[in-house]
């Protein structure tokens, strides 16, 4: 994970709350400007980059830093060194974004995209429920190409009064949420239709197909299958259980059997044997 952030955006207190400690810091190697962070046995390692300026020439450059470490990730080919995804934290009472940050993340976005690696916008030090459903609502209004966003609060916050305290939340929402990013980001749009046709050449390549009908009485199992084969091979009755044993049913030449189960309503005991005999079916 490329952390990016302004001065005091909760990156540190983010990581040290992932870790479970404050852990030390290694500069990368042949990366002067970016910290790495990472703990034995934690699947997250976090990259750290200099913080936000206000400046554009600054911002140029940060912008080609993280490129091009990004870059030199990539041509390593483990996909254990590539990076994943990046996390720009914005601190909830922040309003110091201005048009040329706005530019910046804008521009740095479209370039990972390219990369297909995903941004979430990790909104820190959430304390005030209206500024966070502000903040929330500015990102929505100047970034609607970036999806993901997560408000959070890493660490306990005690107010002034030490009767007031928040408790951290949204940091398991965040882990999740970058699963997901990750997942719709990397996979191709179109796994849908790939997936469906791998399931079709299987189910095409298969000498015979066997289906398990469950369902509670008068659903309209038996009338189901009597409409699959075009014909009366199962006995039908409204609400009432009408099949009384797990029958095979199929026709001749047909790869097709379906075994119809009795309906749900069975006592307990009868329940029981049912599940059992559909078990010991599967596995035979």
């Amino acid at each position: 994970i490329v952390l990016i952030g302004e001065e005091k955006s909760g990156k540190n207190t983010l990581i040290n709350s992932i870790m479970k400690e404050e852990i030390g810091k290694k500069i990368v190697e042949n990366h002067e400007e970016i910290d790495e962070y990472e703990k034995e046995n934690n699947v997250f390692t976090f990259f750290d980059t200099p913080i936000v300026e206000d400046d554009i020439i600054s911002q140029v450059k940060l912008h080609e830093i993280i490129i091009q470490f990004i870059k030199d990730r990539l041509i390593t080919k483990e996909l254990n060194k590539t990076i994943h995804c990046v996390w720009y934290c914005i601190k909830c009472q922040s309003n110091t974004m201005n048009k040329s940050k706005i530019h910046f993340i804008k521009t740095l976005y479209s370039e990972l995209k390219t990369y297909q690696i995903p941004v979430i916008f990790v909104i820190t030090q959430c304390y005030n429920g209206d500024e966070m459903n502000k903040m929330t609502q500015f990102i929505e209004k100047n970034f609607e190409e970036i999806e993901y966003k997560q408000p959070i609060v890493a660490k306990e916050f005690i107010d002034s009064d030490p009767t007031i305290s928040i408790k951290p939340f949204g940091v398991e929402e965040l882990k999740n949420l970058t699963n997901t990013a990750i997942c719709e980001t990397i996979l191709p749009q179109n796994m849908d239709n790939q997936v469906a046709k791998c399931y079709n050449d299987i189910m095409n390549g298969l000498n015979k197909i066997n289906i398990i009908t469950i369902g509670k009485t008068g659903v309209g199992k038996s009338t189901l299958i009597n409409n699959f084969f075009r014909g009366h091979l199962a006995a039908t009755g409204v609400g009432v259980p009408v099949t009384q044993n797990i029958t095979a049913l199929t026709v001749p030449d047909s790869r097709l059997t379906i075994y119809d189960t009795p309906g749900l309503e069975l006592n307990k005991a009868q329940q029981v044997d049912l599940k059992k005999r559909i078990t010991r079916l599967i596995q035979d």
